[in-house]
């Protein structure tokens, strides 16, 4: 019972320091609008374009697990 709760109580602890910290400068603007809900130009798949463009989009990655 003991070694149980000295294993939650470093846990606990272990997890109430551990700060997550997203990278900064890391992303860089490459091509497209800058502005939500441009339209893209997609082209023809699998063909390289310079005309070719992202969509403008908010949150354009997301996670579930």
């Amino acid at each position: 019972m003991r070694i149980e709760r000295l294993l939650a109580l470093s846990l606990t602890i272990a997890l109430h320091f551990t700060q997550l910290h997203a990278q900064p400068d890391t992303w860089t603007w490459m091509k497209g609008d800058n502005t939500f809900g441009s339209a893209g130009v997609y082209g023809t798949q699998g063909v390289a374009a310079p005309a070719n463009k992202p969509p403008g989009v908010y949150e354009c990655g997301e996670w579930m697990d």
